[in-house]
């Protein structure tokens, strides 16, 4: 038996190694896939860092020198207007300016009559840094606003504290390390689809591929068992996906070791016993998606029909990652007990916190092999039933 799975293993491997498109296509995926996700990283970090204070074009300043008194101190740049520029009957904001602030004509009249006075404020909020911007204008605008008003409540009298009826202190009591747990899912997503893109188009051409080639059938007119046959190939397969996952690993560790996470106000363990630990989790999702595939693959009637089923596997992760974040949290604790969830599991805790919990992961990990099993021992039989050779 094991010599027989040895010779189809060895037989495997070399046609794997001919196939240049497919080793390309998986080294294409382990390698631009993080590329990618580093440039949407560093892409965010530079947005929160380019939302400074904007520079101010003030129209009408002399009507509230107190307020431009107060955003100077605040570090907002002011520039000092004399008219409003209209254009198309719309105010313009002036090009050397970011945003316009026009204070009413009647504004200082207003302002002493404890009234309240209008301010305009023109701008183009069409970009995330410049919408953050104007709100931090606003911002001081209004905490500017407060301060006037608990002096005119102590003019009268009143005690400014008296108009809060209750304090509300808010305590985040969620675990340590949930935010970048939250960030962890950008990442998951590529290493729970590293399985299925690194053993894709080998279980594909092992199966499908030679079953249209018609190199199956004399393959199996061979003296050697339809378990060894099975094993021979899901072990390649299985190899090449772990070869996926390690790169796709490697990779997004070191972009995360490299990405300004510190200015987005995340933190992730990334040391070597983390990038282990997935590994190590990710193995039984390994052989249970090439058992899968292979299983599949076997299945379809043509190169083209198995495409489409593994096409179809592949967006599996997706549904899942995308049906974790919305579960309740009573369906999350039974959902981590199942294949690709509790691995989804098991990666988070160790981003976030560079440990996980062995009673919650083992569940998940033992289903994955039990899975692998059951599809190489249906894999095998469907290879010795008549059924195949009456289908090809």
């Amino acid at each position: 038996m094991m010599s027989q799975i040895k010779s189809v293993f060895n037989k495997e491997w070399k046609d794997s190694w001919r196939d240049r498109r497919a080793l390309l296509a998986i080294l294409a995926f382990a390698l631009l896939s993080p590329t990618l996700m580093a440039g949407v990283l560093w892409a965010v970090a530079d947005k929160v860092k380019g939302a400074d204070l904007p520079v101010v074009s003030i129209v009408g300043a002399e009507r509230a020198p107190d307020i431009v008194t107060f955003l100077e101190n605040r570090g907002f740049t002011l520039q000092l207007e004399q008219d409003v520029i209209i254009e198309d009957n719309v105010p313009a904001v002036p090009e050397t300016a970011q945003v316009l602030m026009v204070l009413d004509p009647d504004f200082e009249d207003n302002y002493r009559a404890r009234m309240p006075a209008t301010i305009h404020i023109y701008a183009s909020m069409e970009k995330d840094v410049q919408r953050i911007a104007i709100n931090t204008l606003e911002y001081a605008l209004r905490v500017y606003g407060q301060v006037v008003a608990n002096n005119r409540l102590l003019e009268h009298g009143v005690y400014p504290m008296i108009t809060i009826p209750f304090e509300i202190n808010k305590s985040d009591l969620s675990p340590s390390g949930a935010t970048a747990k939250s960030m962890a899912y950008m990442f998951l997503m590529l290493f729970l689809m590293a399985p299925f893109y690194g053993s894709m188009s080998i279980a594909l051409d092992a199966m499908a591929g030679e079953r249209e080639r018609d190199s199956l059938q004399p393959l199996l007119a061979q003296p050697v068992q339809t378990m060894a046959l099975a094993t021979g190939k899901w072990l390649v397969a299985a190899f090449f996906g772990f070869l996926c996952t390690l790169v796709v690993t490697v990779c997004c560790s070191l972009v995360l070791a490299n990405a300004p996470l510190a200015s987005l106000g995340i933190r992730l363990v990334l040391d070597p016993f983390v990038v282990v630990g997935i590994l190590l989790a990710l193995i039984p999702l390994v052989l249970m998606v090439a058992a899968l595939q292979l299983y599949v693959s076997l299945r379809a009637k043509s190169f083209k029909e198995g495409q489409m089923y593994l096409g179809m596997l592949v967006l599996v992760p997706m549904m899942i990652l995308a049906f974790s974040t919305i579960a309740d949290d009573g369906v999350k604790g039974w959902l981590t007990n199942l294949p690709i969830f509790g691995d989804q599991n098991t990666i988070s805790q160790l981003l976030a916190t560079g440990t996980f919990d062995i009673a919650t992961s083992a569940p998940g990990m033992l289903l994955n092999l039990l899975v692998a099993g059951i599809m190489i021992v249906l894999t095998a039989r469907h290879l010795g039933s008549e059924q195949l050779l009456d289908e090809g």
